[in-house]
């Protein structure tokens, strides 16, 4: 976990699910124990992985800022409208993106050996590159219109440790990184801020906008300022 692992991706990472609450939605799912039992055990051990290379190693990545107006408000309104099965699944999936959100901010505010970067750009073709292996997925552009459930289905995933391809990709990494305005980059102190407001404010609009229940919004609208009042207490509050 020593090298530095560098990722584009339109997404926040799966790794950042809760466990708890991705084990209730796939109940909600109504998915057999069997495949709940051996998918909770992959995730397991990939947020071990996480929890690792948070402690010993080094990370840079670059999101897409709009995750917060296209992706999240489709699968929040689809939580609080359809069928009372349909509104259960998607419930529980509520509390999944909640838990990755606080995760993200977590990381964010608690870890100085991981950074983020926001972009306005699509990010059709993501990768994530580890030593001399490369993972590729290529994610449908936010204009294109699928359900959250249906996304995740067409992604088509590949890899390869050829050294010309992860030499070229480690080069477009660092060059898109430069792009990025410093202000949107938590590997400077305004970029971190910046990012950590932005999510926050972001969530909250979003959460708002969904017509989610008031005490669970002000639930959630304190959970967000607790992890992100560690950036900056004072300013933070008054801000929110």
């Amino acid at each position: 976990f020593q090298e530095e692992r560098v990722l584009i991706k339109n997404t926040f990472s799966t790794l950042y699910w809760p466990v708890e609450a991705l084990r209730d939605k796939l109940q909600a799912l109504q998915l057999p124990p069997d495949k709940i039992t051996t998918y909770l055990y992959c995730h397991l051990e990939r947020t071990n992985t996480l929890r690792k290379r948070l402690e010993h190693g080094q990370e840079r990545a670059i999101r897409s800022k709009p995750i917060f107006s296209q992706e999240f408000p489709t699968y929040l309104k689809q939580a609080f409208s359809g069928s009372q099965k349909q509104r259960a699944v998607y419930k529980a999936g509520v509390e999944v993106i909640k838990g990755q959100i606080l995760h993200v901010l977590q990381v964010i505010t608690g870890h100085t050996n991981f950074h983020f970067a926001l972009t306005t750009q699509d990010l059709p073709i993501t990768f994530a590159l580890t030593g001399d292996t490369a993972f590729f997925g290529f994610d449908l552009p936010h204009t294109y219109k699928v359900s959250h459930d249906e996304h995740h289905q067409l992604e088509a995933i590949a890899w390869t440790c050829h050294p010309e391809v992860i030499y070229h990709l480690q080069r477009e990494f660092d060059e898109k990184w430069k792009e990025i305005d410093e202000q949107w980059r938590t590997d400077t102190e305004e970029g971190r801020r910046n990012v950590v407001e932005f999510i926050v404010t972001e969530s909250i609009k979003v959460f708002s906008r969904a017509n989610v229940p008031t005490q669970e919004l002000w639930t959630f609208m304190q959970a967000l300022a607790d992890v992100a009042s560690h950036v900056d207490t004072e300013s933070f509050i008054q801000e929110l």
